[in-house]
């Protein structure tokens, strides 16, 4: 189930089509007889969309290049091509309700919309920023919806009119809108929007400088199209009651007519004015929320609320129906989710859970029991033929380098002629690990790092033993291990070695002679004892430096966390030595790489010595990520007015600015953004940069080109240039402005020249260029005397 990569629902929601591996099946939803349609190794299909109950529109490499193809549901016949000419990958595609028009857009961001029946080219529009995210339809086919990124980096609604082919913009370009979703009527399009731009966070008071964030931003909208509906929520006015009309006709009679004010008396043809519909917009009355999916069924309104940011269990799915109401009130319908479909007929959902199951139920806005509604897929399986697998997996990671690479013109090397070097080498390819191998030497050609190859399926071990270790440097002794180190640790933090811990008596010197009574005297590696005892407890019996004997209980760790606590150490050790050396006049702050965590880990070192009147920022070793921007928009505060109160001393704002002297240390292993935020601090005016030479990557990726067994071949997919229009450190890497080498023989030593290079640069220009304490001036006197 870990291999279903996509799945739809059938328009009258009776079946079910998932692709894994690539290859397409179909069962009845609420049967286990899966039927594979595309019957054929050495292809892949990577989307698909039923066009009606019998037939499917595909996406596939058959023809050599992806294009959309029809076939059977059922799985007889011939496929029939449904698009032709595409010269890269195409991205998405939707098929229309009616079957007539397939809109599709490629990795060239160009959106195009063919006749299904002849693959004749209708529309066609060369986005000419970001690319389009999202494609519907409308349920009469006549519009074509897509959600499209703006240059001012937001999302704006347009649609197509099929019948004009004009593309018309419908939603604002000041705050972004996505996921357009028709009323069955065609009366209302519905869509999310985040406009609840409300921080949470509302000063700039506090513990490291506190910053706006916005979360649960997105609300749901409608806008009327047709200017006499009413909005299916608006409570009507208990005031307004039906207008009594009395006439007399010719015979004299009385006669009385009733209108009512609740509905119109007679219903309006459709205009769609988008002019008009713009200003004609209605929240939908639920509460903000991360919502990443909309969609009409049944008449109920259905969302997928994503939670809280970095929640990993999946997003629970609401359903509300489209009817007036008092309090609307949303059903919880399905949990622990990672997205859903609905069938074309509105009666049927397709949920998929973050666990990889399946259910389709009914669209009918009560909870789904996921159990009951579950897809059966026990009894699916399927043969593959690897060496028709890897013929394909050849093809597709040369072509996705091809549309995934930032440079069309692929830095000038003839990559067809690549393809044409490597591919007879493919019939000696025995294994995945092999093909690996083969792509590594194709892709190579580029010339680009990021340019990784890693993951698939690979052939490895069931039997998993963890070997628990100590976290201490043992040596052997006739008694046993001798404890000559135990790792340190930053002691503002619970992370310790297990022979660490305050509860225990354990010191170095110490001999561990036996581990749950085993003795170590004959044993050659402490580890035989150790395997699979991972955060289980053991004993160990011990002999302190008297000759004593004594007994403790710890718990070993894996080798994972003792390479982050001998990491550790040695960041936890240049902290305390530039500390000493300053005489707290230098702060150290290290990061080992530049994701989400070591932002964490930046918050920790910098703030408590954000006063200090010197800085080394060290990405020595540092393997990259993203978050340049965020720690350099720190170091780029400046103080630039100060604060008195009554009592205590000034402080000053740009809050937590630092005002004094830094530096940033690199090495041969600064690599990636580890890169981008050495180059950034120079050019930014923040400081020196010393060191080595880095690593040379800054070709930026998404790692997206996922191969048909989820392995890769990564593209780099965006180069990095600055102002002066020069591509910058991709092949070359950031020359420091002061270059220190720490050489291996002093490295072993203990020495760290590097640092201590930093360390002198600044004591000196503390020295030259001092940073005074900040004293607030004399209070005014404002005293003045009355005349007499």
């Amino acid at each position: 189930m870990n291999s279903i990569s996509y799945s739809d629902i059938s328009p009258k929601g009776t079946y079910v089509a998932i692709v894994s591996r690539g290859r397409l099946f179909v069962s009845p939803a609420k049967s286990d007889r899966w039927v594979e349609i595309t019957r054929k190794s050495g292809i892949r299909v990577k989307d698909v969309h039923f066009i009606d109950d019998k037939s499917i529109a595909a996406l596939s490499d058959e023809g050599g290049e992806y294009e959309i193809w029809k076939v059977n549901a059922d799985g007889s016949g011939d496929a029939k091509q449904l698009t032709k000419g595409s010269k890269v990958i195409i991205s998405s595609f939707a098929v229309s309700p009616n079957g007539k028009y397939i809109a599709y857009n490629d990795k060239n961001d160009v959106l195009r919309i063919a006749e299904a029946a002849t693959g004749d080219i209708k529309f066609e529009y060369k986005d000419s920023y970001a690319g389009i995210n999202e494609l519907s339809w409308s349920p009469n086919s006549t519009f074509l919806d897509i959600s499209q990124n703006l240059e001012n980096l937001t999302v704006q609604v347009n649609v197509i009119d099929t019948r004009s082919m004009k593309m018309i913009p419908v939603t604002t370009s000041r705050l972004s809108s996505y996921s357009p979703a028709w009323a069955a009527d065609g009366k209302w399009l519905y869509f999310l929007s985040d406009r609840n731009l409300h921080s949470v966070v509302t000063s700039p008071w506090g513990p490291r400088q506190p910053e706006p964030y916005y979360t649960k931003t997105t609300n749901i909208y409608a806008m009327a199209l047709d200017t006499a509906a009413k909005f299916p929520f608006l409570q009507t006015d208990s005031w307004l009651t039906d207008s009594v009309f009395t006439t007399v006709d010719k015979q004299g009679v009385t006669k009385t007519k009733t209108v009512s004010k609740k509905k119109p008396s007679v219903q309006p043809a459709m205009v769609y004015n988008w002019a008009t519909a713009q200003k004609s917009l209605y929240q939908v009355p639920v509460k903000s929320a991360n919502i990443a999916g909309l969609a009409i069924a049944n008449g109920f309104l259905y969302w997928l609320d994503m939670g809280i940011e970095g929640d990993d269990d999946g997003g629970k799915i609401f359903a509300l129906k489209i009817t007036e109401s008092k309090k609307p009130t949303p059903t919880e319908v399905a949990s622990g989710v990672s997205g859903f479909n609905v069938s074309a007929n509105g009666k049927k959902l397709l949920i998929n859970y973050s666990n990889k199951n399946l259910a389709v139920a009914d669209a009918d806005g009560s909870k789904v029991d996921a159990d009951k509604a579950k897809v059966e897929l026990n009894n699916w399986s399927f043969a593959i033929n690897p060496p028709e697998d890897w013929q394909e997996m050849f093809n597709d990671a040369w072509r996705m380098m091809r549309d995934y690479f930032y440079d069309r013109d692929m830095h000038k090397v003839d990559w067809a002629a690549v393809k044409k070097q490597y591919e007879p080498l493919l019939p000696r390819v025995t294994d995945r690990y092999e093909l690996d191998d083969l792509l590594s030497q194709m892709v190579g050609e580029l010339s680009a790092l990021h340019t990784f190859v890693y993951g698939g399926d690979k052939r490895t071990s069931q039997d998993k033993i963890q070997t628990g270790v100590l976290g201490a440097k043992l040596s052997k002794s006739d008694a046993g291990f001798k404890i000559e180190h135990i790792y340190d640790s930053d002691p503002d933090y619970s992370f310790s070695s297990p022979l660490a811990k305050p509860e225990l008596r354990i010191k170095e010197g110490d001999v561990v002679t036996a581990i749950n009574n085993v003795p170590l005297k004959d044993v050659n590696n402490v580890g035989e004892l150790l395997a699979n005892k991972v955060n289980i407890p053991v004993k160990l019996t011990l002999t302190d430096r008297a000759k004593k004997s004594y007994e403790q209980v710890v718990k070993p760790f894996s080798a994972r966390d003792e390479y982050n606590l001998r990491y550790g150490e040695w960041e936890y050790s240049r902290r305390l030595k530039v500390d000493s050396a300053s005489n707290n006049d230098i702060g150290y702050v290290h990061l080992k790489a530049m994701g989400g965590d070591d932002m964490d880990d930046f918050v920790k070192q910098f703030y408590p010595i954000f006063n200090r009147k010197g800085l080394i920022l060290d990405v020595r070793e540092n393997f990259g990520g993203n978050i340049d921007s965020w720690v350099l928009e720190k170091l780029m505060r400046k103080a630039w007015m100060y604060w008195q109160g009554r009592t205590g001393g000034p402080t000053w704002n740009m809050q937590y600015a630092f005002r004094g002297h830094m530096v940033i240390l690199c090495d041969q292993q600064t690599a990636s953004d580890g890169e981008a935020i050495t180059e950034g601090f120079r050019r930014l005016g923040l400081g020196k940069v010393i060191g080595m030479r880095t690593w040379g990557g800054e070709i930026w990726l998404s790692s997206d080109n996922r191969m048909v067994d989820n392995g890769i071949a990564s593209a780099a997919e965006m180069g990095v240039f600055g102002p002066e229009g020069k591509w910058l450190i991709e092949g070359r890497g950031v020359e420091p402005d002061m270059e220190v080498d720490n050489l291996p023989y002093e490295t072993y030593k203990g020495k760290d020249a590097q640092l201590e290079a930093a360390l002198k640069y600044l004591q000196q220009q503390i020295k030259e260029h001092p940073i005074e304490k900040v004293v607030s001036p004399k209070f005014p006197d404002k005293s003045f005397k009355y005349q007499q």
